[in-house]
């Protein structure tokens, strides 16, 4: 038997003696071309790889090959005699575009798509009651040249480099964890952050919707997409037993949607997507190139690689662009293991607390690219370069940046409290500062102080927190405040708090908050959040009002004390923890918010007993072909007469020196027009990004409004100021047109500035009609 296995072996030397291997690339862009064809003279065959690599071998002599790729002009090469010396092919792309056959003629790659769309629920990994898989990721950033002359970029190391290693698993419909055990930054000592594959592209290509950075396009295997893209035939390869069918598809002329263009490898075994080469078929300045390799393991077609390319073109100048190569390899996939709910933690990406510390031997072994000298020195340069300039507090401190606080050292500085302004102080000058985690782990103290020009009057406070649990997010605090708060505000809704919230500014009513507040939070059955607080205030009024509870005794001031529980639910909300915060990307299911409050009369010198209930439900989720709608519910309840703060009202948002589009609130309402004790609120929108209208740079984004509110007040008599009362249903509805101006963002984005007219109507409408129309500007931030 060792001599028959010794002939196998030289035979298969003997008769594989000529090899050639090389790399397939876009002559303009230096980008690799996966699943280019590779044919010798010999007849030969073979196919590059995700990063347009290749090798031939065969038993006859190589003279030539010709290369050829969808959307290219076909090259012939000749070969050199030389096995060491590699190939570099680059292909210049075909003028001619995929044309759309308009005669009669019966489509071929129709029959094998349908047989595509048919097989999907099969084919789709996320169809798998459960599965696990390893992953190594790398992503370099490099600048280039368009122009191939240009020598002038030094491509002895990247311009930034990212690996990580990951284990994911996975459990039925849609339960997911993935946990960074290795991750490593160019620049940085210790990164509190690591990119998994689904940051850039989706895992896999059967959904419907293909979500690629901020857009949905339209998957060309999605039911009816026969309708809506054009598909041809190009090639068809032997793979062994099976057959692939190479099909090229783009959007068929006069379709406006958002479409991709490229390249289906189809394998007959199941009719599954084996390769895919997919970018949006329409050019922008920053554009997202994805590859996707599967293989058939386990009776299952799942990603074995996944590369994507993020391009800035004539970025950072004219003939240059910045590309951002990422790669992707699974292995150690295991379909259908037994795992159970309990196995998966709050988080669906977290970092392993040891992930910035392992060691070479560590990442060698994980590893499915050898690191290289360009690797190296890129590692070795941009690391002192970090060291040097700190790179790991600066870019944890525009992430702080974000949530509101700016720190310094051990110290936070509140920016909601720096420097605010609304209509009754006019200016605040004045600032919060708390403490951060350099100076205590899980103890935070904090105070703050704020002096309004147009009032003439200091607000203070200060608080302290003490985290119990961050996996939990359980925590307890107390605080004592002497403070404004506006009238009416909805319990659970936290957009006047943020820094970015316009409603705030145009606040005019105010009740003065002496008080002390002490509450407890956690998170409980993973999707719950949870706070409870008690808090006693003495009130005093900043508007002309009184209260009559009882006739001809009138209360302004007063003392409460009162018992509230907040709770949120967003079931499958997809959370991680960057920067030591833990942020939500969202969840595609409604998200309910519910505040009680109860009034405790004599209780701290408490004079009101009360029962107030709020509930919001909120909700965005696409429609293919159609776009996206949103809808919020709102309603409250009070369940006996309170004084003016207590009550439901403040949400009008029109105002006429800040003309701004506020989400959430009636556009054309006067703010406190209404009062009410009990209501119900309905805003529904719809946004149908570009498949309304195109044409050309012109772009705007256009959407529709509809709002609806109800509410009724139970002793009117008791409330001694103006105000109206919304017993018959409140009606507006409005035409948004997003980004008519574009103002440049760095050469890669646009600051879109736009316009938004609402109209009143129904039982409420004004009796001059335009003052029943308001007109306001939009303001979004998107990727050209």
């Amino acid at each position: 038997m060792k001599y028959v296995l010794l002939c196998i072996f030289l035979c298969s030397k003997l008769f594989a003696q000529h090899t050639i291997s090389g790399t397939v690339i876009d002559a303009t862009t230096q980008s690799p071309l996966a699943f280019a064809s590779i044919k010798a003279d010999n007849g030969s065959t073979t196919g590059s790889d995700l990063n347009g690599q290749f090798t031939l071998e065969s038993a006859n002599e190589i003279t030539h090959i010709t290369v050829s790729y969808i959307g290219y002009k076909s090259k012939k090469v000749a070969v050199s005699r030389d096995p060491k010396l590699a190939l570099k092919i680059s292909l210049e792309p075909a003028e001619n575009a995929l044309e759309e056959v308009t005669v009669n003629y019966v489509n071929p790659a129709h029959a094998i798509i349908r047989k595509v769309i048919a097989n999907k629920k099969k084919n789709n990994p996320n169809s798998l009651g459960s599965f696990t898989y390893n992953c190594y990721n790398k992503m370099m950033l490099n600048v280039r040249h368009t122009d191939s002359a240009h020598t002038k970029v030094d491509m002895s190391k990247h311009a930034f480099m990212m690996e990580s290693i990951t284990k994911r698993k996975f459990l039925k419909p849609d339960l997911s964890e993935e946990t960074v055990t290795a991750t490593r930054v160019s620049g940085f000592q210790n990164p509190a952050f690591a990119a998994v594959m689904t940051d850039f592209q989706p895992f896999s290509f059967y959904e419907d919707d293909i979500r690629m950075l901020d857009k949905h396009y339209l998957n060309p295997i999605a039911n009816g997409s026969l309708d809506k893209y054009q598909f041809r035939l190009e090639e068809t390869r032997a793979s062994l037993r099976d057959t692939v069918y190479v099909i090229s598809f783009a959007p068929r002329k006069g379709k406006n949607f958002d479409a991709l263009k490229g390249q289906l490898f189809i394998n007959s075994n199941g009719y599954a997507v084996q390769n895919v080469v997919a970018s949006p078929a329409e050019k922008k300045k920053v554009e997202l190139r994805i590859r996707q390799q599967y293989q058939f393991t386990g009776g299952q077609w799942f990603p074995e690689k996944m590369n994507f390319a993020l391009v800035f073109n004539d970025y950072p100048a004219k003939q240059m662009y910045m590309v951002m190569d990422g790669k992707s390899y699974i292995d150690s996939v295991q379909i259908n293991p037994a795992l159970r709910r309990r196995d998966f933690g709050i988080e669906s990406v977290r970092i392993a607390a040891d992930a910035t510390r392992k060691d070479s031997l560590f990442w060698d072994q994980f590893r499915k690219e050898k690191i290289n000298s360009v690797d190296l020195k890129t590692y070795r340069l941009l690391d002192s370069v970090g060291r040097e300039h700190n790179m790991d507090r600066i870019v944890a401190g525009i992430a702080r940046f974000i949530e509101g606080r700016l720190p310094i050292g051990p110290i936070d500085i509140d920016l909601n409290r720096t420097f605010t302004y609304n209509k009754y102080e006019g200016l605040r000058l004045g600032t919060g500062i708390y403490t951060n985690d350099k100076l205590f782990r899980n103890f935070t103290v904090g105070a703050f102080y704020g002096y309004g020009l147009n009032d003439e009057e200091s607000k203070y406070g200060g608080e302290f927190i003490y985290t119990l649990s961050r996996n939990h997010e359980f925590r307890i605090g107390a605080q004592y405040y002497h403070d404004l708060a506006e009238t009416g505000i909805f319990g659970a809704d936290l957009s006047r708090k943020s820094l970015f919230g316009y409603r705030k500014y145009i606040a005019s009513r105010f009740d003065m908050k002496d008080g002390e507040n002490f509450w407890v939070e956690f998170r409980s059955f993973r999707w719950f959040k949870w706070k409870f607080s008690m808090a006693t205030e003495a009130v005093t009024l900043k508007y002309p009002y009184a209260f009559f509870p009882t006739p001809l005794v009138p209360v302004t001031d007063y003392h409460n004390t009162s018992l509230n529980v907040n709770m949120r639910f967003a079931f499958r909300e997809r959370l991680s923890t960057m920067f030591g915060q833990r942020t939500s990307s969202g969840t595609d299911f409604p998200v309910l918010n519910v505040s009680y409050t109860r009034g405790l009369k004599q209780v701290l010198d408490g004079e009101l007993s009360y029962n107030r209930f709020e509930a919001q439900v909120d909700q965005s989720f696409y429609t293919k072909n159609f776009g996206t709608t949103s809808y919020t519910l709102q309603g409250g309840y009070v369940d006996t007469p309170l004084p003016y703060g207590l009550m439901f009202t403040g949400e009008g948002s029109y105002d006429r020196e800040v003309p701004v589009i506020m989400k959430n609130t009636f556009q054309t309402m006067r703010p406190y027009e209404f009062l009410s004790d009990r209501y119900v609120n309905i805003f529904l929108s719809h946004h149908f990004s570009g498949l309304l209208f195109k044409a050309g740079q012109f772009q705007p984004g256009i959407s529709l409004h509809t709002n609806a509110g109800w509410g009724d007040i139970s002793r009117p008599y008791v409330h001694n100021t103006d105000y109206r009362i919304k017993r018959n249903w409140f009606f507006e509805s409005g035409l948004q047109l997003d980004s008519l101006l574009k103002a440049d963002y760095f050469g890669i984005a646009n600051a879109g500035f736009g316009i938004g007219a609402y109209y009143r109507y129904g039982a409420y409408s004004l009796p001059d009609f335009k003052d029943n129309i308001a007109l306001k500007a939009t303001f979004t931030f998107t990727l050209k």
